[in-house]
């Protein structure tokens, strides 16, 4: 789709961007969710390391389905091109 609105010199680049930023994405993501369930949890901790309930990951991954809303919001704005890339 990213490939689809741009020229045909810059499918290639646009093609790679978007993957970059998905990965991208993903490395910001995991530490995130690190920082907000060390940040909800009680401060517990057993031989040095930090002891996490079950409602501390539960309440860390509704940041999940989050995202997924987010998605779906934006999709809502995306515009269908048909696959006719202005080439």
């Amino acid at each position: 789709m990213a490939a689809e609105i741009q020229s045909k010199e810059l499918a290639g680049v646009t093609l790679a961007f978007t993957n970059m930023m998905s990965i991208m994405l993903a490395t910001i993501l995991q530490p995130l969710l690190g920082f907000i369930m060390d940040y909800i949890a009680d401060g517990r901790m057993e031989n040095s390391l930090p002891v996490y309930t079950a409602r501390d990951y539960h309440v860390t991954m509704l940041i999940l389905p989050g995202f997924l809303l987010l998605s779906l919001l934006i999709a809502l704005f995306v515009k269908e091109t048909g696959s006719k890339s202005p080439r």
